[in-house]
């Protein structure tokens, strides 16, 4: 089975296609800045067994999007990355990829990681895999919950709640894009801006051009 690797740490390529090829185990690295000309290389070379970095650069940008046409293209996909974010890597096991391989770990227990799924297929176990995806149907779960509220937003307090939450630093792009329409979440909502969720800020006050100095109450101003 042809191996591939796509990694953008050239150092970390070189030493495993030296090591590997020492044990006559020979590993194509693919490699470019354009994510496209990545995918298309990557492509042609298929089928195989694919080890895929996720964080690939601030020019290509991670692999969400590549394993899913990588695995359509005949490839067995392994993560071989130092994420160890279980949402993250849960997402790239519901894209497609069949295991992940941590490499922060020391580089001889990396290239026996390599060996294994080369020898094997395959790294992880059935149970370790629905370990992974319940994580991250819990994930989607709760955050489902966190949104429901924000989903009625008309577009008014969608505008005044994203007012808020830039100020705050706050990205709410996830609940702008799921406005609904239900009334009692609307109602919901309406309630919490008039409770005081408004434009925030320090209050000021222009003062009146005709008005008065300021009225001395119970002797303090």
């Amino acid at each position: 089975m042809r191996l591939v690797m796509i990694e953008d740490h050239e150092l970390l390529a070189q030493s495993l296609q030296a090591a590997l090829s020492a044990e006559n185990i020979e590993i194509l690295r693919v490699w470019s800045d354009d994510r496209d000309k990545l995918l298309a290389e990557a492509l042609d070379n298929a089928p195989g067994l694919l080890l895929l970095d996720y964080q690939l650069g601030p020019d290509v940008g991670d692999a969400k999007g590549l394993i899913e046409p990588l695995r359509e293209a005949g490839y067995d996909v392994v993560m071989l990355t130092g994420v160890t974010d279980p949402v993250t890597l849960a997402e790239c096991l519901e894209e497609g990829a069949i295991g992940v391989i941590d490499k922060t770990v020391s580089f001889d227990e990396l290239l026996d990681n390599i060996r294994t799924v080369v020898e094997d297929g395959e790294l992880m176990s059935r149970h370790e895999r629905e370990e992974m995806l319940s994580v991250l149907r819990s994930h989607r779960a709760s955050r489902e919950k966190t949104m429901r509220p924000f989903e009625a937003l008309t577009a008014r307090e969608a505008e005044v709640l994203g007012d808020v939450a830039g100020a705050l630093g706050i990205d709410v792009a996830p609940f702008l894009r799921r406005v609904g329409r239900d009334p009692g979440l609307r109602s919901e909502v309406n309630t919490r801006l008039r409770a005081g969720v408004g434009r925030p800020g320090p209050a000021t006050t222009t003062p009146d051009a005709g008005a008065g100095p300021p009225v001395r109450q119970h002797g303090r101003l």
